[in-house]
């Protein structure tokens, strides 16, 4: 997927970790790796149970799809690095889900070098009951 952000880094594609991906089973993943030709996480329905892994240097556009298909019905769990300063927490996240904090740094698999990064993350949850 491509978004605007560091010329170097176009595609930020990290895999989610397997210990974490086998808990969401059978959830629709709006973005896939690999992606599909012509294939847009963000114009396709997401049906009842999404988990996402966005390209994480533009997610404003993800979170603010996991509303509107939260108001359809969904619950979107959404994986993304914890960073609850930005506008996005603020203006988003906070007022809208619950977030589970993970422990540590996670380790994702960076597609662009094939390199281990461990980064703070957290679990956004999008759910039809108001958050807690």
């Amino acid at each position: 997927m491509k978004y605007p952000g560091n010329p170097k880094d176009k595609e930020q594609i990290f895999l989610t970790p397997p210990s974490i991906l086998k808990q969401y089973e059978g959830w629709m993943d709006p973005c896939p790796h690999p992606r599909p030709e012509g294939f847009d996480g963000l114009q396709v329905d997401w049906g009842k149970k999404t988990f996402v892994n966005p390209p994480w240097g533009y997610i404003r556009p993800w979170v603010e799809k996991a509303l509107v298909e939260r108001g359809k019905g969904c619950c979107v769990h959404m994986i993304i690095a914890a960073k609850p300063t930005t506008r996005v927490f603020h203006d988003l996240i906070f007022p809208n889900a619950d977030v589970e904090w993970l422990r540590g740094r996670v380790p994702y698999h960076r597609v662009r070098d094939e390199k281990t990064v461990s980064l703070e993350s957290c679990i956004v949850k999008f759910t039809n009951s108001p958050p807690s």
